[in-house]
Order: structure tokens, then sequence, then C-alpha cells
């Protein structure tokens, strides 16, 4: 039986290269191979869709992690395949160590798939050397390799992208061939395009399926693909289609570009079906070219398909090239090519991590070594803190889960106090990890002996399966150490059986009404020892909610800021089912709660597995203002009248409409009719003052009789009778202070929900235009909840406490957020501001402002009023109860924030400066001017806070009230107004960098059209905004001297860590290699090299990295995450280096940062005669004119001996005076945190 070995970085998502090996693995066990499957990190979900492919044949999959588990090569021996697969070149560490140990035979094909078109990582020259077949599935990806000395035959044009033994059922209803009714769209979609194509489509008649782009169509089986008539997308998917004999029309990020022609359907193969050179077309179209051309696509596609599945199907194309297969051989990888490998595995499981949101935001989650020693130390000064026990409890979900918990806990940073067991599944396994094991049948008794009886004054009770993640001990001790009075404590967690499949589950805060409507914190709380001895109950053991008791017992006790949130994912919970009386329990809970506090509630289960719900039975009946404001629009106003006064139960309430100078008339006679009635609860105010709404509303407030003031606005209208009701049975709660409705829109869809704090440098509305069913985050829109604050388009607040705070503030917030204000200061009195759905209300929105004077909105008083709010709030709007801190504020609401996951909340007291700092990329200027001078500083004890790619928003930075912002080049036309938005919150001082001369790029800079035509004027009018500037070098300080009296020069160094012990190795080939490696914006400076190429192409080897002059041949090697820029640029292994430079001012100001990295490395260099390049360095210096380059490079190549010293002397002069070292941090110091008259 044949075997083969599939490597692959990961299996866990649908990429082109998953969905492809997961396919080849099905095809190779149904023709009688044996089939392993080895990647870096496969999810479960593929676990169980191989082991279910189990069926046909043999099958393993492997963790490319020997020390985790059973390897394909555990055993001793030679293991032989008669084929090693490698995918898109990630070559596992299994299989390399085992070619080092001559223990692996096989032949190696190594397969790249063109999809995503940004090209992937490989190594040419040391897979050319392992590699029987590297395949490529499009004629533009087959060049590329081409260019990097991979030729045929090895090199072979073969575009697997139909699996044909994925089963097609007869019985899969098809739609009708002549009726288009159903259309699968894979392009990738703005959000309005995505709204214009489902309208257009929707109009039509046809239904038309979304799906995430290419990366969601790798999971559909060819039987979901036919129950489609139209396939809209890229790569794979259209070669699929057409081997079914769908037609199918190319469109992604590019554009549209349609259905391709017989006669084109080869040319677009060519690039595989990726959209490119779409013609101009708007996306109203696409719809109307989809359905005009279908009739003939169709016919095209049945006449195609037989030629289709001869071109892209497996099983016509894997056979004539398994007939060539050759016997197995072994095949040893010399040092330099592991070396090689091995780096190739580290780029490209960085790069798998980028495109991994969640594993990224982990990753940058993680504590530095500096900061997990701090907090440690501060822990160890207060032990009663750090004494965190562990107490197990509960059936175990499956086999192994309570060992994951303890091997878990055996990882802690801090480790656990004491591990208590509380099972009946004992296992000789658990004795040396456990302190004590107590039965499942324990109680109250047992368990409080045994906490007695330990010395830790907290515990963190689990359930087995469990995993704490390695610093959650100390985390949950440093929130302790910050937040005394708390008796318990929950995290955020992630949910799923191992870290590929983890989902993210980003809690709310401690919010008593949605926790009265489900148990969010859960089961998994760390609870003090005093509050487990008094509040543990006597069920304990085997109670399906222990910890729900109490919890309520401690909120009622201590009150509800007992009740902790340390906002990180510390925990992951394996999946598990609850118990099907888990519900009725959780109810039960809260009517115990409630009856304790004295509350006369009834708790209901909520509708289709909707959160509880819970009412407040009233007493008696409140009096109740109703206050209108109206002008005008006497429509509007009567169908708010009669809704109100036809669906309010009668009595109890007065109706108080205030017209603001009304002239329409209808309107006018409307309210004459009104007022002659008469009516003892209906009055009619007048306000002649110009329109102020706050003003209008403390007017009509201060004239209101009732108990509890409802501001309504006139264009609302009641739908439901129990409105009133609702929102009354919550005001009346002693805690509540304001409650608002659900509002929606005529047409039924969702217009308020409550306001959320931060987002857009205020408040923002949340689910706006979303459909009344929908569940909301964490059921935020099923449930009664504290918000941050409601709209006054309805909202209920107690007279006494709306007179007592002094109603709306009409001076600040004339125009806007006056109900939002007012919330604030109610949440500030310490009354709680809730929304609810059980009282709903109809609101056109707006319709107050709809008269002619006030139609045209006005930007300039809405600006000031949210600047009176960041002013008054500051660093509050950054803290909202139901809205998460790692939930985004800048960028689309309720999704993960990729901004702020590197930054870190100030240390306990705050010991150090905090900085936030921007940058503009992760790599060179990024790095060298604000990552790494920031790292060292962290490291050094000397700044904390974190860094944000890009140009931070105010809302983000404020949110650890840093004492220090840094942009980096900040060119946002935004700068102006994010700068007076921070200082609105929270006053930092304003630190810019720039390391280049910006005034005037050379012509051939590619980053000179992305620049302002202004760019003096604008440049001036930034740099006026800062306190300070930092620059790279005394030359650029001089050239920007005229635009900021406070210019601070910090050089560019390497850090030691990752360029200080790079070994200075060559590669003695027949010719010696001569290269350049560099950014993407030097094709001025490669053109000096041009007539080099050429004239010595005989002499050596030409090497390029990151970007090459155009047309030459050479060894290029594409750029590399900069973790691994040192190790990549050292394995390039030059003899000789060339760093050209135009002569002109831009380049006169620039470091001599490229002359560092290439001494690091040990590699002698020769460059332009320019500023920045003379001084001490042992490097050869030389005019650009070509003679002299000439005549310089053969000099040194004549001599090895003397160019192999000078490499030497080079680099021991950059470790001795260049790198990162203390005394050199004091220069960072003095640039970023340290005041002039401080240095001076």
């Amino acid at each position: 039986m044949q075997k083969i070995l599939f490597s692959i970085d990961r299996l866990q998502g649908a990429t082109a290269a998953e969905a492809t090996v997961f396919g080849l693995a099905g095809w190779f066990i149904r023709q009688g191979w044996t089939v392993d499957v080895c990647a870096r990190v496969i999810s479960r979900q593929y676990q169980q869709r191989l082991s279910a492919l189990s069926d046909h044949g043999k099958v393993r999959c492997f963790t490319d992690a020997p020390e985790q588990g059973v390897t394909p090569f555990s055993d001793s021996g030679e293991i032989t395949y008669d084929l090693v697969w490698v995918c898109n070149g990630y070559l596992a560490s299994v299989i390399l160590h085992s070619l080092q140990q001559r223990c692996l035979r096989g032949q190696f094909l190594f397969q790249h798939i063109s999809w995503p078109l940004k090209p992937q990582y490989h190594q040419c020259a040391t897979e050319k050397a392992l590699s029987w077949r590297t395949l490529t599935d499009s004629a533009f990806h087959y060049a590329s390799l081409a260019l990097g000395r991979i030729t045929p035959p090895v090199l072979t044009l073969l575009p697997l992208a139909y699996n044909d033994t994925d089963p097609v059922s007869d019985d899969e209803p098809q739609e009708p061939a002549g009726d288009l009714q159903r259309v699968l769209w894979a392009g990738e979609l703005t959000a309005a395009q995505k709204d214009t194509l489902g309208r257009d489509f929707t109009r039509r008649g046809i239904r038309v399926d979304f799906i995430c782009g290419q990366e969601s169509a790798g999971e559909l089986t060819n039987q979901q693909l036919t129950r489609y008539q139209v396939v809209a997308g890229e790569h794979q998917l259209i070669a699929r289609a057409l081997c079914l004999g769908i037609p199918a029309c190319i469109t992604g990020k590019a554009g549209w570009q349609g259905y391709p022609a017989h006669d084109d359907l080869l040319a677009a193969a060519d690039n595989f079906f990726v959209a490119a050179d779409c013609p101009p077309m708007e996306c109203g179209q696409w719809a109307e070219a989809l359905i005009s051309g279908y009739q003939a696509a169709l016919q095209r596609a049945a006449d195609f398909r037989e030629e289709a599945c001869e071109s892209w199907s497996y099983s016509a194309l894997l056979p004539p090239l398994l007939a060539r297969l050759p016997a197995p051989e072994l095949r040893v990888p010399d040092t330099v090519a592991a070396e090689e490998w091995r780096l190739a595995q580290g780029v490209l499981a960085s790069l798998a991590v980028k495109r991994q949101p969640l594993e990224r935001w982990l990753k940058h989650r993680c504590l530095s070594e500096t900061r997990r020693a701090v907090l440690s130390a501060m822990v160890a000064a207060h032990p009663g803190t750090g004494r965190i026990g562990v107490m197990i409890t509960g059936p175990q979900s499956q086999s192994g889960a309570t060992e994951r918990t303890l091997l878990s806990l055996q990882q802690q940073s801090l480790p656990p106090e004491s591990v208590v067991l509380v099972t009946d599944e004992v296992s000789a396994g658990f004795s040396h990890l456990t302190d004590r094991l107590l039965p499942a049948s324990a109680g109250r008794r047992e368990l409080l002996e045994v906490i007695g009886q330990s010395t830790a004054n907290s515990w963190l009770m689990l359930q087995p399966g469990t995993r704490c993640l390695p610093d959650t001990l100390l985390l949950f001790a440093v929130y302790l150490l910050e937040h005394p009075h708390t008796s318990l404590c929950y995290s955020d967690t992630l949910e799923g059986e191992e870290m590929a499949d983890a989902r993210l589950s980003l809690k709310p805060d401690c919010n008593i009404d949605l926790l009265r409507a489900c148990h969010y914190p859960g089961e998994e709380l760390l609870v003090t020892g005093t509050c487990l001895s008094r509040f543990l109950p006597e069920s304990a053991g085997p109670s399906p909610l222990p910890m729900a008791e109490l919890m309520w017992r401690a909120i009622e006790t201590y009150g509800p800021g007992t009740l902790g949130h340390l906002t990180e994912a510390l925990l992951l919970i394996p999946d598990r089912s609850p118990p099907a009386d888990n519900g009725e329990a959780r109810r039960d809970e809260v009517r115990r709660h409630l009856a304790r506090c004295g509350i006369d509630g009834v708790v209901t289960a909520g509708p289709d597995n909707a959160p509880d719900r819970v009412r407040y039975l009233q007493s008696a009946r409140p009096q109740v203002s109703i206050i209108i404001p109206t002008k005008d629009h006497q429509s509007l106003l009567k169908r708010c009248l009669d809704s109100v006064t036809g669906l309010t139960p009668e009595g109890g309430i007065e109706i108080l409409i205030v017209d603001n100078g009304s002239s329409q008339p209808g309107a006018c006679e409307y309210l004459g009719q009104l007022q002659a009635l008469k009516l003892s609860n209906l009055r009619i105010l007048h306000w002649s003052a110009p329109f102020n709404f706050a003003a209008l509303c403390n007017f009509a407030a201060a004239q209101a009789q009732g108990e509890y003031l409802l501001f309504l606005n006139n264009d609302c209208e009641v739908t439901e009778s129990g409105w009133l009701t609702a929102l009354t049975e919550l005001a009346q709660r002693p805690e509540v202070g304001i409650t608002g409705a659900r509002m929606c829109y005529p047409d039924g869809r969702l217009q308020h929900a409550g306001f959320i704090a931060g987002p857009e440098d205020s408040v923002t509305a949340i689910y706006e235009g979303e459909s009344t069913t929908a569940e909301g985050y964490f059921h935020c829109l099923q449930a009664t909840h504290e918000v941050s604050a409601v709209s006054a388009a309805c909202m209920m607040v107690r007279r006494t406490l709306f007179e007592t705070l002094g109603g709306f503030d009409a001076e600040n917030f004339d125009y806007d957020l006056a109900d939002v204000d007012l919330c604030f200061r109610v949440r500030q009195a310490g009354y709680l501001v809730l929304w609810t759905p059980e009282a709903t209300v109809s609101h056109m929105g707006g319709a107050t402002r709809l008269s002619a004077a006030l139609s045209t909105p006005d930007p300039q008083a809405a600006e000031r009023c949210r600047a009176a709010l960041r002013t008054r709030w500051k660093t509050g709007l950054c803290q909202d109860i139901r809205y998460q801190r790692h939930l985004s504020r800048s960028g689309s609401l309720f999704s993960l924030s990729r901004v702020t996951d590197r930054l870190q909340s100030p240390l306990p007291g705050r010991p150090l400066p905090v900085i936030v700092a921007g940058h503009i990329n992760e790599t060179g200027c990024g790095h060298y001017r604000v990552i790494q001078p920031y790292r060292l500083l962290e490291q050094q004890l000397r700044a904390e806070g974190g860094l944000i790619h890009g140009l931070p928003a105010a809302i983000d930075a404020a949110g650890v009230s840093p004492d220090i912002v840094l942009l980096q080049m900040p060119f946002d036309p935004q700068i102006e107004q994010r700068i007076t938005h921070l200082k609105q919150y929270c006053s930092p001082k304003i630190i810019m960098e720039y390391d280049d001369y910006f005034i005037n790029l050379p012509l051939k800079n590619h980053h000179r059209g992305k620049l302002p035509k202004n760019i003096v004027s604008q440049l001036r009018r930034t740099v006026s905004l800062a306190d300070r500037l930092v620059v790279s070098t005394p030359a650029l300080a001089e050239a920007y001297a005229g635009f900021h009296p406070d210019i601070r020069v910090a050089l560019n160094r390497l850090d030691p860590e990752l360029w200080g012990g790079l070994p200075a190795t060559r590669r003695r080939g027949k010719k010696p290699r001569v290269g350049w490696a560099g950014g993407n914006s030097h094709t001025g400076d490669l053109e000096i090299l041009q007539p080099l190429i050429c004239e010595l192409a005989d002499e050596v080897d030409w090497v390029f990295m990151g970007m090459k002059p155009q047309s030459a041949r050479c060894e290029f090697h594409p750029g590399v995450p900069f973790e691994w820029y040192p190790q990549k640029l050292a394995s390039l292994q030059l003899d000789l280096a060339l760093v050209p430079l135009e002569i002109n001012l831009f380049n006169e100001c620039k470091s001599n940062l490229r002359l560092l990295e290439l001494g690091a490395c040990g590699i002698p260099v020769i460059c332009s005669d320019i500023e920045p390049y003379r001084g001490a360095l042992p490097v050869t210096r030389v005019k650009n004119h070509f003679r002299h380059w000439l005549r310089a490079i053969r000099e040194h190549l004549a001599d090895k001996e003397a160019l192999d010293r000078q490499g030497i002397l080079l680099q021991q002069a950059v470790r001795r005076h260049w790198l990162m070292t203390p005394s050199a941090v004091d220069e960072w110091q003095y640039a970023w945190l340290e005041h002039q008259e401080q240095k001076s």
C-alpha cells in the first residue's frame, strides 16, 4: 500500500490551501493510499473531518510539535513515504529533523497555491534541492517560480481545483435551468456593495447567498455548489463551478470581470480566474450583467464542462503525475539548507498569525517578561492577594478533562497555593498534581474544612476540562490587589476544545438587570475565602449552579461592586452541554434573590432561548407627567397624542404639550382645539425662545405635577398598551434613576437601543436599522439592562432626582446630547440608567427639528456639544458598562479591536510614565523609531503603556489616560481634530516623530505621490500641535529647525537580541555573492546598480532582497516579517553588499541604518559617499559613477581574505558602538520623556 504525507502550516480555516489538502487527502484515500497529515495547527473540526475519511481508508493527523504528542516519526528506525506533499512551502519541523537524522525516505512534491495574490514566502534554492516536482496553479505564478530558478521538468503547471471524488447526489434538487432563481456570491464586497446587490437581485425575484470571500468558499462541497445556477467569485471556485457545468462570473476585490467567453476561458486560467484588469462598471450594474448574460453562459458552461474536468479535476491530473513517481529516496539537506527551512517555518508561522485575528490578538495580550516580573513583585509584596487556591469540581465532560485542567495549573507564572479536586473519578495520575481529593458528594462542611486548613486567601473555582492560560492566577491576584473590596471576580473566556478552535467571549461588566436575565459570568469564578465561608451554599457539590447563589448573596450583602470583572481572556472552556434543568435552576436562584431583597418580582423564561424576563410588580400606579415638545407638523402630534391616550390606562397621567412657536395654520388650529377642551390632564405650554431642546424640557418639567417625568418626542407613536407600565415598573425601583424605551422605525426596524460611550469620540446608538428579532451582543436587545445613556425621545426620570440634578444642561448642550449628559450625571449620583425592550414605541426620528428653519443640520453646533461632553466627562467616555474595552471604538461596533490590543492598563499606582506610541508600520522606521525604543524603555522600567499601529483615534489613546502620545509621521488631515479631542479627554504631551525629510522627496520615490501637494504648509501646521519633535539624525534636525523650537535627536540603533549574535558566514560558491537588501522605495538608488549588474553578470551571483532592479536576472528573496529579518539577511551569506544612495537633500538627512544592519551580519560594504554613510564605520565609500563602483567591487573581490577582515571589523564596530545598550536608551528617554530643563 502506498503512503503519502501532507505537510501544511495549518488546517484551521477554509483557504484554498487548506481545502486543497483536505480534498487531496480524500482523493488519495479513495485510491487506496495510506494518508498522514502534519500541520503546525489543526483545529478540532479538521481532526473530525479527517477522522471521518477513515471510513474509506487509513488516515492519521499530527501536530507539528513533537513535545505535545505522538508523530509519525516517533518510532525508532527508518520511515518511508512514497510521496511527501508540501503545501505552500511549509516543511514541518518533524520532517526536517527526520531528514537530518537520515530516517525518512520519500519523494518530495511542493505545491504553491497562488491565492491570495500576495506571494507566499518560499525558498526556491533549498526547495529545488529537495523537490521531485514543484506544482503551481497559474501561469503567472509559474513564471514567478521560474525566475527563482526552479525550472521544468521539476516545475509543473498543475491547477488542481476539482475533487471529482467528492460525491454529487443525483437526488440533489436542481433549480430549473431556464429560470435564474439562485446565485452564490463569494467575491469580496464592501457593505454598501452587498446591500446594493441584495436589493437588485431581490427586486428581480432572485435569491443571492453571500459568503465571506474565497476563504469560506473552500468549505462548500460539490453537492452544495450544485444548488446554485450561477457562482460569482475567484480562483478555485470558478474552476470547480465550471467542472460542475455551472456558469461562473469572475469578480473580487478588483471589481467585476463577468462571465469569461469560451475563447477567454483558458486565458483567464493564466492567473487561475483571479479578478484583474476589470472594466469600469458600477456595482449597480453587476446584477444586470449577471442576469442578462446567464442564458449564454449556461450553454457555454455545458459545452465546456468536459474540457474543464480534463483541465482541473484530480482524476484527470493526478494519475499521469503519479505514474512518473520514482521510488522513495533518502535526501539529506545540508546545514545551510536546514537553517533556511527553519527560517521558512518561522516566517510562515508569523505570516499565518497575522492572518488569524484572534491568534494575533491573544499574542498581543500576553504579558511581556518585564511586566510579568513587575506584577509578580507587586503581588509578592502583598502576599495575601497572591495566595490563590484552585478547586476543581463537577463531572468530567470527556476523558482526560481533569488532567488537562491540572496540567494547565502546572504552567502558571504564579503557582497555585493549593489544588483541591472534588470528584469520584479518581486517577493515579492526579495524586502528584493535587493537594486534596474530596468525593463529589462533599457538602458545605467538608469544603469549608479544606478551605480553612489551606493558606489560600481566595479560590478559583473551575470545572474539569477548563484550562488556565499561563498568567491566569497572576492576573487574578493583581486584580484583587487593585480592587480590595472584590469578593468574587469573573474573567473573559475562550470557548472551544483547543486554542485553534477557540471563540472569544468578551463579557459585559457587572450589570444587575442583565445578570438577573442571564447568568453570563458563569460558574468559574475567583472567590475570596471570606466570601466562600460566609455564602457557600449547603448544596455546593451537586447543585447545577452553586456559584449563582453565592454570587447573589454576596451582591445582596456588599453591593454590586463586590462582583469584579477582569477584562482579559484567562480561561479556555471546552464546549459543554448544560444540564436540562439549568434554566429553571437559574430562575429559582433569581426568585430567591428577589425575595431576600424584598422585591415583588415575577421571573419567567424568555421565548425561544431568549434571556429570562423579570417583572417588578407595582403596589400603586404613580403619577406620570408626559412632556411632548412640538413645533408645527400637526399630523405627527395628533398621531402621537392619539396613541398615548388610546394605549395608556386612564388616570395617573398628565400630558404637557410644549409648543415652540408653531406657525403652520393646521398646527395652530389643532393646538387651539386641544386648549379649548380644558382637560384637567392636558396642558398646552408655550416656549417662544429659539429651539433648545434642553431648555424647553426644563421649562415644562418645572410646571409638571407628576412624580415621574416622561419626555416623549412628537414623532413617537405608542404601539403597545403595556408601554407605560413597563417603564414605571422599572422607574419605581429606588436604585433606578432613568428608564428608556426601545424605539423602532415605522417600518419595524430598530431605531434606538441605548447609547454606548466612546465610539465617534462621543457616544453612539447601537444596532440602528437591525431587525427587532435580533439578539444583540450578549442578548442586549432582548433583556432589560443598565446602559450608559438613553435617548430623551422616550425617557422616564424621577422628578425629584431631575430637579436635584438641575435638569438638562441647556447651556452646554443646547443642540444635542443633553439627554446623554443627564444620564451620565444620574449614574454619577449613584443611580441606574436602564433600557428595556418591554416598552416599545415607534419613532420617526428628529421630527421636532423638521421645520424649515431647522431642517439643515448644524455640524458646528453638534461638534460643540460633543466637545462639551468630552471636556466634562473626559475618560469616563472610555468606559461603558455593556461595551467591553477590547471591542472596537474606532471601527465596526461589537468587533474585536485590533487597534488597542497592545495597550496595557497602567501598573497599580502608575509608578511609570504612560506612553501610547503610534507607529506607521511594523517594519523599517516603525520598528526602529517606535516599536524598538518603546519596548526597551519598558524593559528597563522607564515607561509603560503600549503600541498602536497607525494614527490612534483619540478615544483609543485616551483609554489608558496616557502622559505622552507619540505620533509617527502624522500627515492625516484629521490630525488637528484628533489632537483636540485627545486633549479634551486627558491632556497628554504630544510628541511627533519624523525620520525623513518630507519637504522634497526624490522624484522616483514611490511615496512621493502619497504626500499632499501643500506639504510644507501642512507639515508646519501639524508640527505646531506637537510639544516636541524627535528625528533620527542631526542633519534632519537642522533641516526641520524652522518648524519647531524643541527638536531632539535619537539615533537609530540595533536591538542586541535581534542583531547582536548573528554569525558572519559566507557561502563559498563558484562566484562571489554580491547583493543589496532593503525596502520598496529605492527605485532611484537601485538604478545606480543597473549597469553594474550587466557588466558583472559573468563574475558574480547577484542577490537582492525586498526589491530588485527591473529586468535584473538575480536570486531574489521577498521581504519577511521584521522579527525574522535579521536572520533572513544573515542567511543570504553575501560576500559583499552594495548600498547606493542618490545624492540629494532627502538622502543627506537619512541615517546609516543600512550599514548597521549589514555590519551586524559581518557583511563588508561598499556605499555611496554621502553624509549619512560618513563617519567611523569601516566601509568603502565611492562616488556615484559607474567606474568608481566597478573598480571598488573588483578590488574587493580580488582579495577574499581582506574582504572577510573588513566584514569582521564592521561587525565589531557595530556591536561596540551601535547596539541599543542601556546608555543608548538614555538618549530615547531624553527624546521622549524628559523636559528640556531636566536635561540641562
